[in-house]
């Protein structure tokens, strides 16, 4: 339909003018600003049939990395607050829009290490090795140091969302 298009767009644009407002606002309406952005993200960007331009022009990457930024910075204003819910719906949506990314699992694996929650960063590791398994790839350094890190004797609970 000659309309999807626009409407992806629209939305990309959307997420862009809310991530962008909510650097300008207070901690707590930027998290209001931010979960509204995320709440646009519906899959990954431009990946149905036809989109073949989105990914040519560079549009998908920048929606992707869009994706990224304000699922990031909507955990780390939540871990701030303390607010472990909105931060776990940040990466969740994150995820949504963009399975697999290393970044948001890393996020989710800080935020469950903040709650005391040692099964569920093993389990986010596990979903992250499974997901990369069948992509025949294994985690980066940065994400199997964090993994190492949090689940050793002297893991440290409160470590920022997207070091």
């Amino acid at each position: 339909s000659p309309i999807r298009p626009v409407v992806g767009r629209l939305r990309i644009a959307l997420l862009r003018e809310l991530y962008d407002r909510a650097r300008d606002v207070s901690t707590s309406e930027a998290a209001d600003l931010l979960r509204a952005g995320l709440a646009l993200v519906h899959g990954p960007p431009f990946a149905a049939d036809g989109y073949e331009w989105a990914r040519v022009n560079q549009y998908a990457h920048d929606a992707e990395r869009l994706i990224e930024d304000t699922a990031t910075r909507l955990v780390d204003v939540s871990l701030t607050s303390g607010d472990l819910d909105t931060a776990r719906y940040a990466v969740m949506q994150g995820l949504r829009g963009l399975p697999g990314n290393e970044i948001l699992y890393r996020a989710r694996m800080r935020i469950e290490n903040a709650a005391g929650n040692a099964t569920a960063v093993r389990t986010a590791y596990r979903e992250l090795t499974d997901y990369l398994d069948d992509l025949e790839s294994t985690p980066s350094p940065d994400t199997a140091e964090l993994f190492d890190s949090l689940t050793s004797a002297r893991a440290i609970v409160g470590v920022a969302a997207n070091e």
